[in-house]
């Protein structure tokens, strides 16, 4: 059986940054594509990889920190 417990405010925070660097990935992946079949220069695809690079180590540690934050099961 599984237990619920209360989310407090630094959750429903945590759960809030994870959502908004979930979007901001997505957006940013799908700017690395073009229908037109035209290439993505390259600094901008260097740029684009950095930009994600950045928002994964965001992701990693805002889901370390949520972890830390809930109770032990």
């Amino acid at each position: 059986m599984t237990s619920y417990f209360p989310a407090g405010p630094l959750v429903h925070a945590s759960v809030d940054r994870l959502n908004t660097l979930s979007e901001r990935i997505l957006a940013l992946a799908m700017c690395s594509t073009t229908d037109a079949g035209k290439e993505i220069p390259h600094r901008f695809l260097l740029a684009i990889f950095e930009e994600l690079g950045e928002m994964a180590g965001e992701l990693v540690s805002e889901c370390h920190r949520l972890k830390t934050s809930l109770p032990a099961a």
